[in-house]
C-alpha cells in the first residue's frame, strides 16, 4: 500500500508542477500581449528624444508634418503624437512601418 501511495504522489506531483509551468507561461505571455504596444514602442525609440529649438516654438500642425514627411517619403497614413514635448512624433505607413520624426522641425 505505502509503494502505491508513493507511486500517486509523485504521479500527483510531476502532473502539478507541468501544469503550474503551462500556466506560468500562459500568464506570462498573456502579461506581454497585454502591453504589447507599450512594450513596442519602448523598443521602437530606444530613448530617442526631442527639444524644441527654443521654448516659444511650438510642435507642427499634424496636417502640416504628415505633408513634410510624405515629401520625403510618401505613403504616410497616420501620426501619432504624444503628451510628452520630448516624445518624438511617430508617422506610420500602415504595413511597411513606424519612423519616428522630430516634430518641431
Amino acid at each position: 500500500m505505502k509503494l502505491f501511495r508513493k507511486v500517486i504522489f509523485w504521479c500527483h506531483l510531476v502532473a502539478g508542477v507541468a501544469a503550474g509551468l503551462i500556466i506560468l507561461m500562459m500568464c506570462v505571455t498573456g502579461v506581454l500581449l497585454a502591453y504589447e504596444r507599450q512594450i513596442t514602442y519602448w523598443a521602437d525609440t530606444r530613448g530617442y528624444q526631442v527639444q524644441p529649438p527654443s521654448p516659444a516654438i511650438a510642435r507642427q500642425g499634424v496636417e502640416t508634418l504628415l505633408a513634410n514627411v510624405r515629401a520625403v517619403r510618401p505613403g504616410a497614413t497616420a501620426v501619432t503624437l504624444r503628451a510628452d514635448p520630448t516624445a518624438p512624433a511617430e508617422v506610420s505607413f500602415g504595413r511597411e512601418g513606424n519612423i519616428f520624426v522630430n516634430p518641431y522641425t
